[in-house]
């Protein structure tokens, strides 16, 4: 078997014939190459050998780059569920409790929320649901968290909702801060 060296000419026939969707007519056309010409270059450098290993290390990327935004989705929601504890523990800390219950209230959804995306996301990674829906999931929770709670506790889920990351990792940031803070003042 002669063995082809492969030129400059034939790397850009590949090239052309994977931008055209490995489609010897289209790129013949494009090349003004005929297309058994191309689909002989074809055989000779292993075109659709070259193309599936292209396609697969794209995948690849694809699916890493998938991936840490699944985690980084994971990180706020659980940066969330933390704040909503935190502003009602803050809110029964500033105000005097006008009722036991809203205020139980706040902490306990807070808590069921944290509950709920740590199952979500343990399902996630077992492959049970699917990114987007895990964002429906949790923000369909949320919503409905807002109108199961009273007043003041809806206000705070709905300013959760709205808030942006950069202001989620401030304010997760600072609460870290603090419980380091509060947990050196013991020692």
């Amino acid at each position: 078997m002669v063995r082809h060296r492969e030129t400059g000419r034939h790397r850009e026939a590949f090239e052309a014939w994977y931008a055209a969707d490995r489609d010897y007519r289209q790129s013949s056309e494009k090349l003004s190459i005929p297309a058994g010409t191309l689909r002989t270059w074809g055989a000779w450098f292993g075109w659709r050998e070259r193309a599936d290993r292209r396609d697969g290390e794209s995948q690849a990327i694809a699916d890493r780059a998938a991936s840490r935004r699944r985690a980084a989705t994971l990180q706020r929601h659980q940066e969330a569920a933390a704040l909503l504890i935190t502003r009602g523990v803050e809110w029964l800390e500033a105000h005097a409790i006008t009722t036991a219950a809203e205020a139980i209230r706040a902490i306990a959804s807070g808590i069921k929320l944290e509950r709920e995306a740590e199952e979500l996301a343990t399902a996630r990674l077992q492959g049970e649901v699917s990114g987007a829906s895990y964002s429906t999931t949790l923000q369909r929770q949320l919503e409905q968290l807002a109108l199961r709670t009273g007043p003041k506790e809806a206000v705070v889920v709905l300013e959760i909702l709205a808030e942006d990351e950069a202001g989620l990792r401030k304010r997760a940031a600072g609460l870290e801060a603090r419980r380091q803070a509060a947990g050196a003042g013991r020692n």
